[in-house]
């Protein structure tokens, strides 16, 4: 009897076992299928979020409707994916990361655009505030830009399709040099002389899309001196209008965050002694130009001459004359030079003595 009963006991032991086994294979196989469908559900809301930013930025004149649009969309990829845990986020972080960045820049953008309908005879205020907010635009995209180029095209043809992920690519890039931006925008802050007043300033952006910016951008990790930075902004802030100051930092910064830093100082620092020695050339070119003018107005009297005058003595010896300071040029029609008698005698009868 207890030997039937350890029998049976074994017998429901590896019945149990081989169901649990079957459970987990089970188990395994309905997760595979939802890692499956979740990846293809995402790759889906990455498309259309990457048709939007198409859609929406790809125009010549951006209106709020448009980033109104866009803002939207990105809302619904964030509800769409945020239950999505296991998927390749390698093609999708950069797309959402520039659709966030346009987004955050065209609204700024646009209220640049509104300040100058409204203030035209505040042109450069508005070229300067506008330019600004490009100049971080571009910035982040130019990292974001970097990311997607690092994905294989293969598997970027794969999930978005060919001619979308090419769109991407065009609307991501710019071919900008940010340092090049950053010297021309240097010489208009230079010669800045506008005279805006503190509600027309209100109406500019709020420089924090700086820093919203920023979070979008793929910079390195803080390892800079806060002193080199802030050496940096204040240098900038010296030479530039007060609505584009920048604010020191209190703690380590990107190196990609200091080399814009020092981008945007070298602008105005050179553009700045590039104006000092542009003025320092017209002063001299004055100056000569008076030297010459002067100069072709003297007559011959007006001129020393520092040719000495010789006089023959009773004994035959030449001897230098001072000329009288009081001499006028009638004195000088009787002065005598020793050049009325014939010269060639004159020479024989020194060469005698």
């Amino acid at each position: 009897m207890k030997k039937i009963a350890i029998l049976l006991f074994s017998m429901l032991f590896i019945l149990a076992a081989c169901g649990n086994a079957e459970s987990e294979k089970k188990e395994k196989e309905k997760t595979k299928i939802t890692q499956e469908q979740q990846e293809k559900k995402h790759n889906k809301e990455t498309k259309k979020l990457a048709q939007s930013l198409i859609d929406n930025l790809d125009k010549e004149e951006l209106t709020n409707d448009d980033i109104k649009t866009l803002e939207k969309d990105l809302k619904t990829f964030e509800n769409n994916t945020k239950s999505l845990k296991q998927v390749d986020t390698i093609i999708s972080d950069p797309i959402y990361k520039a659709a966030k960045s346009f987004s955050i820049a065209g609204k700024d953008i646009n209220k640049t655009e509104k300040f100058k309908e409204k203030y035209p005879e505040l042109e450069n205020t508005y070229l300067l505030s506008n330019g600004n907010v490009y100049y971080h635009l571009i910035l982040a995209l130019n990292t974001i830009n970097n990311e997607y180029e690092d994905v294989d095209i293969e598997y970027k043809n794969k999930v978005l399709g060919k001619e979308l992920n090419s769109d991407i690519s065009d609307m991501i890039f710019s071919d900008d040099e940010i340092s090049d931006f950053a010297e021309q925008t240097g010489k208009l802050a230079i010669e800045y002389d506008e005279k805006p007043t503190e509600e027309q300033l209100k109406e500019l952006p709020d420089t924090k899309y700086r820093d919203e910016l920023k979070k979008y951008a793929y910079f390195d990790e803080p390892d800079v001196s806060k002193k080199e930075y802030n050496k940096l902004v204040e240098d900038y802030n010296k030479l530039t209008p007060e609505f584009l100051h920048y604010k020191k930092s209190n703690e380590l910064v990107s190196a990609d965050e200091n080399l814009s830093m020092s981008d945007l100082r070298n602008g105005v620092v050179g553009a700045k002694t590039d104006s000092e020695v542009e003025d320092y050339s017209d002063d001299t070119e004055e100056t000569e130009d008076t030297s010459q003018e002067n100069s072709s107005n003297k007559t011959m009297g007006e001129y020393d001459t520092d040719s000495p005058t010789y006089e023959e003595d009773e004994n035959g010896n030449w001897n230098e004359v001072s000329e009288d300071e009081n001499t006028t040029d009638e004195d000088y029609e009787d002065y005598d030079f020793g050049l009325d008698e014939d010269w060639e005698k004159k020479q024989e009868e020194i060469s005698n003595r």
